[in-house]
């Protein structure tokens, strides 16, 4: 109101166009003192209300090893060499050396994965492949339903008839002889180990061929798995 009082003043001893621009002068000068800013339209509004929204995270998603949730042996089969199998479990988890085989004659490449823990596996490379070996009689790990541990009560069950194996206390002592069974069709080699409870121990002992038929249902349930091996070579 003041800056109109003063313009108008000013008309009475000024040319009309000249104190027009001076007015306009004035109210601009105003304007930026005041520090108003320029309304925004509301198509700028909207976009800016949309960039203040915040996004979602993206949350990465948990990579968990197959044998951390499946423990199959078979899995590794398809594992051809050491580099593949590093790939599938982490190299940190795996053991290397090499041993002889065939009574010293031959030296293969041996990996361990786990080495030491009751889940430990023992992996032989050939040049088909590996032969995948469980031992530990706490293991997780299982081959088409079978581990460690299992009876041979219950193997017996699966094989649907009798079981040969060989007698304890020898080199071959406790394996598993091929048959007719559902057991023989695994492609596994097993090897049974009798428990301090199993009665009459001495009987099932030396090189001879021994069969479920003719052990009692105590014995039977004090027989286990030992040793599970699959892939290439395996006894049969």
């Amino acid at each position: 109101m003041a800056t109109l009082c003063f313009i108008a003043k000013l008309n009475n001893g000024m040319n009309m166009k000249y104190a027009f621009y001076l007015g306009v002068l004035v109210c601009l000068t105003t304007i930026q003192c005041t520090g108003k800013k320029p309304q925004q339209s509301n198509d700028e509004l909207v976009d800016k209300r949309e960039a203040q929204v915040a996004k979602p995270l993206v949350r990465a998603e948990k990579v968990e090893n197959s044998h951390e949730k499946v423990w199959d042996m078979g899995d590794f089969l398809s594992c051809k060499n050491v580099e593949q199998l590093a790939e599938r479990v982490g190299q940190s988890n795996l053991r290397h050396a090499v041993e002889l085989f065939e009574e010293g004659t031959v030296e293969k490449e041996v990996t361990w994965l786990y080495k030491g823990s009751d889940d430990e596996l023992h992996f032989v490379w050939n040049t088909e492949g590996p032969t995948i070996s469980c031992s530990h009689p706490k293991s997780k790990w299982t081959y088409k339903g079978l581990k460690c541990g299992t009876s041979l009560l219950t193997l017996t069950a699966l094989n649907g008839g009798a079981i040969h194996f060989s007698g304890f206390g020898w080199d071959y002592g406790g394996c598993v002889l091929p048959g007719d069974g559902q057991v023989d069709k695994m492609d596994a080699e097993l090897v049974m180990q009798a428990s301090k409870e199993c009665p009459n121990i001495e009987m099932l002992t030396g090189d001879r061929r021994l069969s479920t038929d003719v052990l009692c249902e105590e014995q039977l349930e004090h027989i286990h798995i030992s040793r599970i091996s699959i892939g290439v070579d395996v006894y049969k």
